[in-house]
């Protein structure tokens, strides 16, 4: 039809008609679009939903992935440049976590491409650090027995389900043991002890009482 007819025609009627299957499209309209990977089925879209369709159908076309960016401390990704993707292709990027502080980390990594319908895409990160090394704490002067009655003490007995600790162990250790999965308790006295220790050397016995509890006695040499 000539182009002072197609103006006459409303979008309505035009929608009816290819509703209908009423319409037919010539060679020479088609050439390019076929060339540019378009089909039948997206000339009939346009029309029905009035979307014009102005890239390649990114069922057959190819993906540049330009950039790859982490918004977040400790975190680092492979990625090493831009690089296409074919239809039905994948490829891995590998994101390494090197965390330097402990607990609960977060990060949003995000993928920029030339996709037409969704040329950013967002990855929430997350890891936990932990102390790497645990060591609970020791008192430097531990080679008396009365340094080790008075060292900070933790208990487990498997039922219930609980590590207590008492309140002079460091908050970092706490910390890092309820992040390694521990079901931490504090508690001020669960128990009293008393010790005694030989020098066999010089033949002597020290003793020490736990002074958490009442009737504390100092150490005393016994010969």
């Amino acid at each position: 039809m000539s182009k002072d007819n197609a103006a006459r025609i409303s979008l309505r009627a035009l929608r009816r008609e290819v509703t209908g299957g009423n319409y037919a499209l010539g060679p020479h309209a088609m050439q390019h679009a076929v060339k540019e990977e378009f089909t039948v089925a997206d000339v009939v879209q346009v029309v029905l939903t009035g979307v014009l369709v102005e890239e390649y159908p990114s069922r057959r076309r190819c993906l540049l992935y330009a950039d790859v960016t982490i918004e977040g401390d400790y975190y680092t990704s492979d990625f090493e440049g831009e690089f296409t993707l074919d239809p039905r292709e994948s490829s891995e990027l590998t994101v390494h976590f090197a965390p330097e502080d402990v607990g609960r980390l977060d990060a949003t990594l995000t993928i920029y491409s030339d996709d037409n319908q969704q040329p950013e895409i967002e990855v929430t990160l997350t890891g936990i650090g932990v102390v790497e090394d645990l060591k609970l704490y020791v008192p430097d002067d531990y080679n008396t027995i009365q340094a080790a009655i008075d060292a900070p003490r933790v208990h487990m007995q498997w039922k219930p389900d609980i590590l207590y600790v008492e309140a002079e162990i460091p908050p970092e250790v706490v910390r890092s043991l309820r992040l390694r999965g521990w079901n931490v308790e504090q508690k001020s006295l669960w128990s009293l002890s008393q010790g005694v220790s030989v020098d066999f050397g010089a033949g002597e016995f020290f003793g020490a009482s736990d002074a958490r509890g009442v009737g504390t006695a100092g150490p005393r040499l016994v010969r």
